[in-house]
């Protein structure tokens, strides 16, 4: 009953003070065309009340004000009593303007108004209503109450309107002039400075009006102490490259002020050791962390994310007026383009893909400008800086160029034009290639370290379509519904989501028939069958995969349309009105069934574009707007449009619960477990490794200093991606993440592994021949960290080989356990080394089977398992062995799931496997996985728990077990430690050196992820460096004593500074020989 109360009480007051509106409205103006102006404010009012009532309604009592859609209210489908109401007030204004319009001339004044309000409040009842008019229904509480909805609409209506209405009647009084004279003077004031100050009064309205919508827009971020820093990527990726390049770039100035110019290029800390490019990220607004302390990164990474935004939206401003289009629909539009999907969506998550769209507008310009008055240095300059920043974007930004290029020529040059078009592509490639050499300074290493890496055509896993031609069907009206909804994405990164003023700008654009508009008309048809083609998106992102991130191209495009028809919408002609009226009904059953999934979400986009067309409708039908009015009412209604997407997206979509919390993110890394490894004092080069690295703390090593195995990266060693999967490793769940080495005792002991931590109570998760070293504890868990009793230097030497065609034969845990005994080399790089023979190793592998003991929730046939519900379990029993380390052997197992992170449990053992859809990009391509269930020093039966999260189907092709003995471990081990590198320094940057005295001719191995940058020098002479073990590094050495030096030079980098250092000397000479021609002109 209180919640009948509040909401009779809401109906009581909305309807009175509809009236009391009504009321004041015809006594200040008794006039229709005095009231037109005022009433496009007031249903402006009750449209931002209507939105604010559903927010508030379903934050307070639960009740999805939302929910109700307007065509389902029309359809008697539902009936909107809650926030309807306010939607209803504002069609009364929207609809009192032509019920007047239709009243007599000749009518009294008083008469007409009653008429007029009585017409639109009946219009706007049956309107919301239909059939059942003189009933409205409440549901609360799952109970039905049934009011009169005419009758207290009307009483409280016309009470609201006569009281008011006598009141206002005898005050009503004429403004006095010297009121009016003053605010003409201010407002000529306002004008001659705007008139002398143009750049400096818009940058003024921008910023404003961006700061505004940054809080309203993310207001749910705010609200809700979140910072924009995406849990999936930010937090193990771009906050940790960030906070490490502000620290890198502060050591290097530091160290050149002293003289050093050897600057850092190879880390550690990062994985198992890399290329600073790997990490280091040439954005320009990056290099700002260098001023910024540790202590705010959390908050510079916040601003630079803002600041992106901010420079779009100039960036988009700088081509509008390079166009000549006016200011005030330039800077309405620009927070189009700012707040559209791709950056609410995309953007937000990850911070590179802003970068296009402040580049993109730019390198337009100075194409238009090449083209036009032929002037190079523009685009030269912009595309280095592209090319500088990221070649990705800049190649998808040379498509939309050359198609630009293409449509200005036709429209600039009509004579001569198979001369001057030969002559225009000469100077774009030339100056294009200028750019580039500008920016190879960044383009080449990065570039060798991409071709060095799995991310290449992603030939390890298949394209994620069944054609390149065609999606499937509802494609198309998906994407339509998607280009006006922000928390709806179609498929492949197709983020469009614009404000709803977008469907009437595109229906009157291509209505226009303007010939200069013919191009983007073009360009716009193109980008939208672009969409449902696969292929094109295969090709833009480089044919390695298929995602439309290329769409901020259509972000732009629509946004310039925008701009072009922004004056067009306040006139429309009768077939441009019925038109958008047949789109807006059209668009219904778009949202509708486009939009499956979500109905809050369909019934918002549509209400949304309702609204959209009723303003334009009600500017059309008024005939004193002026265009400041004009301009204010369209800016009103795309900050409301833009607060409910924000709305939608963040909170209502979820969006949010994936941010983390603002301060929460250092303390996150300093308060984890792996801050324990810290603690270590140990003198010599070691790695530590943990059981189960957590998603979000692969790069914990990066942050907290410490020399780990795991890594979360863009662009990972192919060596070390195609190490783990010859050996079946749960340790990597993608071509672009690894969490570590499953503690598998031979592949720790081979990556140097000398520390290694593990819950207290998971003693079974311990490598074999680790003994305690220190106990720590959080207030969640304890832990201890062990450390290796049988530890390799990180340079060990073998004296005999396996082929490297040889070892692809073997299995997986034969390919472990060879590596202690031979290296595994190609024939070309063997000198004097005896063969090794993989049958010893294999002869002592023994097998034994699983059976299944127990289920729950799990149906388990001979080929495949279906898990039935959430957190199923599937229980198998094996045999260990005394003296042997034990794995599980799972064959043929794959998933229709994208993603599946099952635990694998025991008494004494917990961790985690993914299993990933090998169709989806960034899969493995693998269906073989072999788990390390530890070391048994006891024969006794174990029983092993799969916990699967999801209700999935699992098909595979055998399960087994087998034993590797350990007997042999430590022997192997001193084997190679026997004659291994001693007195190692690795504290000068880029430099590993140590000496070795070998008693006869052998292979040093290092395990240092191989590189085409390490160069190796015996007694100071360069040696060849190849590819050893799959992953690490190896030379050969003579008997003797020696001294080994190490040095690493990030590959490509001195070329690049060479062909950048030459571009930049080109580019400043012509940019003195072009000042110099100016001036001659001039005089």
């Amino acid at each position: 009953m209180v919640k009948l109360a509040m909401y009779s009480l809401l109906i009581v007051i909305t309807f009175f003070g509809v009236g009391a509106f009504s009321g004041k409205l015809f006594v200040k103006f008794p006039d229709r065309e005095q009231r037109e102006e005022k009433l496009m404010w007031i249903f402006l009012t009750f449209l931002m009340m209507y939105f604010a009532s559903g927010f508030c309604i379903q934050m307070i009592t639960g009740h999805k004000g939302f929910s109700l859609s307007l065509v389902e209210t029309i359809t008697m489908q539902k009936i909107a009593p809650i926030a309807g109401l306010f939607l209803c007030a504002a069609v009364i204004f929207a609809l009192e303007i032509p019920a007047a319009g239709l009243l007599k001339k000749g009518m009294e004044k008083q008469k007409s108004m009653l008429i007029s309000a009585g017409v639109s409040v009946v219009s706007a009842v049956i309107l919301f209503v239909w059939k059942r008019a003189a009933l409205t229904e409440l549901v609360i509480g799952g109970k039905n109450f049934t009011i009169l909805g005419i009758l207290v609409f009307g009483i409280f209506y016309y009470a609201g309107f006569y009281l008011v209405y006598k009141r206002t009647q005898e005050r009503a009084k004429v403004q006095p002039v010297s009121l009016k004279k003053e605010e003409s003077l201010w407002k000529q004031k306002v004008g001659a400075f705007a008139k002398k100050h143009p750049l400096l009064c818009y940058m003024i309205c921008y910023t404003g009006g961006f700061l505004v919508l940054v809080v309203i827009v993310f207001s749910t971020m705010i609200l809700s102490n979140k910072a924009l820093v995406w849990k999936i990527d930010a937090m193990p990726q771009y906050f940790p490259y960030l906070k490490y390049m502000a620290k890198f770039l502060r050591e290097s100035v530091v160290s050149m002020l002293h003289g050093d110019f050897n600057l850092k290029m190879y880390d550690f800390t990062i994985g198992m050791g890399e290329d600073l490019r790997s990490v280091v990220r040439t954005y320009p607004t990056n290099f700002l962390g260098v001023f910024v302390p540790d202590r705010y990164m959390e908050v510079f990474y916040n601003f630079l994310m803002v600041l992106r935004y901010y420079l779009a939206g100039l960036a988009f401003t700088a081509y509008c007026r390079y166009r000549k289009k006016p200011w005030i629909p330039t800077c309405i539009v620009s927070y189009v383009y700012i707040f559209s999907g791709y950056i609410m969506c995309l953007g937000i998550r990850h911070p590179i893909f802003t970068a296009p769209l402040i580049y993109l507008p730019m390198l337009l310009i100075a194409l238009d400008r090449l083209i036009t008055d032929r002037k190079v240095l523009m685009y030269s300059l912009f595309v280095g800086i592209s090319m500088f920043t990221n070649y990705y974007f800049l190649y998808i930004n040379t498509v939309a160029m050359g198609v630009y290029a293409l449509i200005r020529f036709a429209q600039t040059y009509k004579k001569d034009k198979v001369k001057e078009f030969f002559a225009m592509m000469v100077r774009i490639i030339l100056s294009y290639l200028l750019g580039c050499c500008m920016g190879a300074v960044s383009f080449l290493p990065t570039i060798v370290r991409t071709l060095n890496s799995d991310r290449v055509g992603l030939s390890n896993a298949k394209i994620a379509t069944d054609n390149l031609l065609f999606y499937y069907i509802q494609r198309p009206g998906k994407i339509l519904a998607g280009l006006i909804s922000n928390s709806y994405v179609p498929e492949y990164d197709s983020c469009l989501g614009f404000v709803a003023l977008m469907v009437p700008a595109l229906v009157v654009f291509f209505l226009n028939k303007k010939k200069e508009e013919r191009g983007l008309k073009g360009i716009i048809i193109l980008e939208y069958i672009a969409l449902l083609v696969p292929f094109c998106a295969f090709a833009m992102s480089g044919f390695s995969t298929i995602s439309n991130r290329w769409v901020y191209i259509v972000t732009f495009t629509l946004s310039y349309m925008m701009v072009l028809v922004f004056d067009d919408l306040r006139s429309l002609s009768k077939i441009q009105v019925i038109i958008l009226c047949v789109v807006t009904v059209a668009y219904y059953p778009i949202c509708k069934y486009m939009i499956e999934d979500n109905v809050m979400e369909s019934e918002t986009t549509f209400r949304m574009l309702v609204g959209a067309v009723l303003l334009i409708l009600l500017i059309n039908c008024m005939k004193k707007i002026t265009k400041m009015q004009y301009y204010t009412a369209m800016m009103v209604f795309i900050v409301v449009s833009l607060a409910v997407h924000g709305r939608m997206l963040y909170d209502i979509g979820g969006v949010v619960d994936t941010f983390m919390y603002n301060g929460s993110i250092s303390v996150k890394f300093e308060r984890s477990p792996y801050l324990f490894f810290t603690d270590i004092s140990d003198d010599n080069f070691y790695r530590v490794d943990t059981s189960s690295t957590d998603d979000e703390f692969e790069n914990t090593g990066l942050v907290l200093d410490y020399n780990g195995v795991s890594m979360y990266n863009s662009v990972i060693n192919k060596g070390m991606v195609k190490y783990h999967k010859d050996l079946d490793s749960i340790g990597i769940s993608a071509v672009h993440r690894i969490y570590s080495f499953d503690n598998r005792t031979a592949l720790e002991a081979l990556a140097n592994v000398r520390y290694y931590m593990i819950r207290k109570e998971f003693t079974q998760n311990l490598p074999y021949g680790f003994s305690k070293y220190k106990d720590y504890s959080t207030k969640a868990h304890e832990y201890t960290i062990y450390k290796n009793d049988y530890p390799l230097s990180i340079g060990y030497t073998y004296d005999k080989y396996i082929d490297s065609e040889e070892y692809e034969k073997l299995s997986a845990i034969e390919k472990q356990q060879v590596m202690l005994e031979a290296a595994v080399l190609d024939t070309k790089n063997v000198k004097s080394l005896a063969k090794g023979d993989t049958r010893s190793v294999s002869d002592k592998i023994k097998y034994g089977t699983v059976t299944v003991k127990d289920t729950d929730g799990v149906i388990v046939k001979e080929d495949r398992i279906r898990s039935k519900k959430e957190e199923s379990t599937l229980t198998l029993s094996y045999e260990k062995k005394k003296g042997y380390e034990a794995y599980l052997m799972i064959d043929g197992m794959t998933t229709k799931k994208a993603r599946i992170k099952a635990k694998i449990s025991t008494d004494d053992m917990e961790k985690n496997i993914v299993i990933r859809n090998n169709d989806l990009t960034y899969a493995l391509g693998r269906d073989s996985y072999l788990i390390n269930l530890g070391y048994s020093d006891t024969s006794e039966s174990e029983d092993v728990t799969f916990t699967i999260p999801i209700k999935a189907k699992i098909n595979y092709s055998d399960v087994k077990v087998c034993y590797v003995p350990m007997d042999d471990y430590v022997s192997q081990i001193e084997e190679r430690n026997e004659e291994s590198l001693q007195n190692v320094l690795t504290d000068k940057n880029n430099e590993v050196s140590g000496n070795v005295t070998l008693s006869s001719d052998k292979v040093m191995v290092f395990s240092i992820p191989y590189s085409s940058g390490w160069k190796a020098y015996v007694d100071g002479k360069e040696t060849s460096v190849f590819r050893a073990n799959t992953m690490y590094m190896g030379i050969n050495l003579t008997k003797g004593s020696h001294k080994v030096v190490l040095r690493y030079n990030s590959p490509g980098l001195h070329l690049g500074m060479m062909a950048s250092a030459a571009g930049i000397i080109i580019w400043i000479l012509l940019a003195v020989a072009s000042k110099k021609k100016k001036q001659k002109g001039n005089q």
